[in-house]
């Protein structure tokens, strides 16, 4: 027997669901957003981890710094893919937040 409690339970478990899933691809799409850009996506569950993030923008913002770089190559119109790879004076790797590539103009 079909009871309207059931189809409001139902429909309560469906929106959730839809949420949830509406949810998971913003997340994605910020992430993949800020990966082809060069940028960092925050996603803070509590005060706590809101304060780390704002501590992390800072400093980044602090550590900042900006290179040209000019292609001999003259045609133009195509993506070009960017690498930058950092060592420091001791040796070790460092990550550079950088976009994935430019389009040549």
């Amino acid at each position: 027997m079909w009871r309207a409690g059931n189809q409001r339970s139902l429909m309560r478990s469906t929106t959730k669901r839809t949420r949830a899933g509406n949810r998971q691809r913003a997340i994605q799409l910020l992430t993949t957003l800020a990966e082809e850009t060069g940028g960092r996506v925050f996603f803070p569950r509590d005060n706590s981890e809101l304060g780390h993030s704002i501590a992390q923008i800072v400093h980044d913002l602090d550590a900042q710094f900006q290179f040209n770089y000019q292609s001999s190559n003259a045609v133009k119109g195509n993506f070009r893919k960017v690498e930058v790879k950092l060592i420091s004076p001791a040796g070790e790797n460092r990550k550079a937040i950088v976009p994935r590539g430019y389009e040549a103009q």
